[in-house]
């Protein structure tokens, strides 16, 4: 092995969509939440209210 990344894993430059990037830090938050142990209803209240948070600022 060359030590190169996967092929599915991009290169540190690669750019990524802002749609990817968000659903990228949502899973890696709805992750996180699970893992500090908050009940999954407190963590669909999260990501709706971020949402609505995200949808407001594209608005804005």
């Amino acid at each position: 092995m060359t030590g190169a990344p996967p092929p599915e894993t991009p290169a540190p430059d690669a750019s990524v969509p802002l749609h990817s990037a968000l659903e990228i830090a949502k899973a890696a938050y709805e992750e996180a939440m699970r893992t500090y142990g908050l009940l999954p209803g407190t963590i669909t209240a999260i990501n709706a209210l971020a949402a609505t948070c995200i949808a407001d600022l594209r608005d804005s």
